[in-house]
């Protein structure tokens, strides 16, 4: 717009657009102008007639929108990064195309090489602010690594996850590294990788536990970082395996045993998977005898549950499997003594299949469920150990447990004793059904709890020390806390029936009030009150020791650390 006065004193606006001509009126305003802008020219101020405009409805906590490249940059790094794309994602001419045209029309391509280092500069950042946070973080953490090789073997990785408790009661989960290992995997050159990574976050004196598989040299330099990272109790309650791991390594061993009858039903479902054409027909004749075609999953050795899933699948389909083999694969034989021993193993897998699926969590507390699975799985030893088809197979399951589990770690047993509706009381009577009628084998209960004690003691002695006296903590009154129930029965459900028994007889205790009881002693004292929901609710561990974290502040601080801790390597994997 520019605005010229004449020589008689009248004063026009000429529209530098289209050069046309307006008065100017006395009074300073133009609205004519502005109208043949609106609707002659929408195009010269980047609107549409019928477009909306967007209204002014920026406060303090939110601004109005401004367009930034590098924002664009680093918003498009960090969705390559979290869904797996390629770096050359922010070149695609149709993604393009859709941010321009759909979204903002200033957003600019982002080159392959430009990206790249938009996320190497991301990591630094996000890494060094990881250090810092780590750094100054009031507790320990803890620690799980795995190390793996890619499907031709020809690279191996090393993956480390850090998990711990923030001051919401809320478990969190952070890689510290993800990075090639060459090296041989040997216990020093682990131990030398696992050094390096503790020491760029400097946590060397911050770690809790930590958690490997089961291979041979992570244990073996369990010894070395019992020097580097000097932990609690002089490393009693440090190591742990993956439970997951031993879980699946008892099956496999079982299943060696039956592969006379398992075998057959691999090899018939592998047929399928390896021919498209058979598939179709396997679809076909699945749809003409009224039931949905379906593709089995697949059996891996090395991922949990995958033979439980196959095997039980399957079952569900053997009739028509039975017929359409016999049909179309003339050197498979399925016969009915297969599925017989596929029927009884399915029970006793689907033993594990849940407990896997309850213990491979991640952002919930974990370690205090080992206990309460423990024995639903010596009950389904012991309840199918006196069938005589599967006698040989449940013995070899039960010598591969005993490997690991004959005696539980420190970890497993302190965890139980800060879930509020256990604590130590109820220590001896999972011992006792764990060992005397699940596994019946003989074993000193009462010395084992007394070691316990004596741990949870000492723990709580050096909590003591590292953050001082408790402060002035308040009695808890006995409350009613809500807790769901299980119908189910059987050694299936052995456990949580036995934790129903256990808050059933809570309910009806007294509660102490004594204010010379420790800290410790008051709540392995009081009485909490649980009760039955009829609602079928999930008791949350966490927000009970959130909401008493006033009364027991110290031992607020060690179940953070316990309840943090996983109980398998599932974080690294995923």
């Amino acid at each position: 717009m520019k605005k010229v006065t004449h020589e008689d004193g009248s004063t026009v606006v000429i529209y530098n657009y289209c050069k046309k001509v307006f008065k100017w009126h006395k009074s300073g305003g133009y609205d004519t102008y502005r109208k043949h802008i609106t609707n002659s020219h929408p195009d010269a101020q980047a609107k549409s007639s019928s477009q909306a405009q967007i209204l002014w409805y920026a406060t303090p906590n939110q601004q109005l929108f401004k367009y930034s490249d590098a924002k664009n940059r680093e918003e498009l790094v960090r969705m390559v990064a979290v869904e797996h794309l390629p770096f050359s994602f922010g070149e695609n001419v149709s993604f393009n195309n859709y941010c321009q045209r759909a979204l903002n029309p200033a957003a600019c391509r982002v080159p392959r090489t430009t990206l790249t280092e938009a996320l190497e500069n991301i990591y630094e950042k996000e890494k060094k602010m990881l250090e810092i946070f780590l750094e100054k973080y009031n507790g320990r953490v803890s620690v799980c690594a795995d190390i793996w090789s890619d499907h031709w073997r020809m690279y191996s990785y090393i993956c480390v996850t850090c998990h711990y408790m923030d001051n919401a009661w809320a478990i969190q989960k952070r890689i510290l590294a993800f990075r090639v290992f060459d090296d041989k995997h040997t216990a020093a050159n682990i131990f030398r990788h696992l050094r390096i990574i503790f020491t760029e976050y400097k946590i060397e004196n911050k770690i809790f536990a930590i958690s490997f598989d089961n291979a041979s040299n992570n244990t073996a330099d369990i010894p070395a970082l019992f020097e580097l990272c000097k932990p609690y109790l002089g490393g009693k309650i440090f190591h742990q395996r993956c439970a997951c791991h031993v879980f699946n390594l008892c099956v496999q061993k079982g299943l060696k045993t039956l592969e006379q009858f398992i075998q057959p039903i691999k090899d018939a479902l592998y047929f399928l998977w390896k021919h498209p054409f058979i598939m179709k027909l396997w679809a076909a004749y699945c749809k003409q005898n009224g039931k949905r075609a379906i593709r089995f999953p697949r059996d891996v050795p090395t991922r949990w549950n995958s033979t439980y899933k196959l095997l039980a699948r399957s079952y569900e389909y053997r009739d028509l499997l039975v017929t359409f083999i016999q049909y179309h694969v003339s050197h498979i034989n399925l016969y009915q003594s297969h599925w017989d021993a596929c029927s009884n193993v399915c029970g006793l897998l689907k033993v594990f299949y849940t407990a896997t699926n309850n213990l491979c969590g991640v952002y919930y507390p974990t370690t205090n469920l080992f206990i309460i699975e423990s024995p639903n799985i010596a009950g389904a030893f012991a309840h199918c150990e006196s069938d005589s088809e599967l006698h040989e197979f449940v013995t070899a399951m039960k010598d591969k447990w005993l490997e690991y589990y004959k005696e539980f770690p420190n970890i497993y047993l302190i965890a139980l004793c800060f879930d509020p509706r256990c604590r130590l009381e109820s220590l001896p009577d999972y011992l006792s059904v764990y060992y005397e009628q699940g596994l019946k084998i003989d074993y000193d209960v009462n010395m084992c709890c007394a070691r316990v004690k004596t741990i949870l003691y000492e723990l709580y002695d050096e909590y003591i020390k590292v953050y001082g006296p408790s402060l002035n903590i308040d009695v808890p009154q006995t409350q009613n806390v809500s807790r769901s129930s299980s119908s189910s029965s059987g050694f299936v459900n052995l456990g949580y029936n036995l934790l129903s028994k256990k808050t059933k007889k809570l309910r009806g205790s007294s509660s102490s009030s004594s204010t010379t009881y420790s800290e410790f002693e008051s709540y392995l004292s009081t009485s909490f009150g649980f009760i039955e929901d009829t609602e079928d609710k999930k008791f949350d561990i966490l927000h009970w020791w959130k909401e008493h974290e006033r009364y027991f502040p110290i031992l607020a601080m060690i179940a953070k650390q316990i309840l943090s801790t996983p109980v398998s390597t599932v974080a690294v994997e995923q």
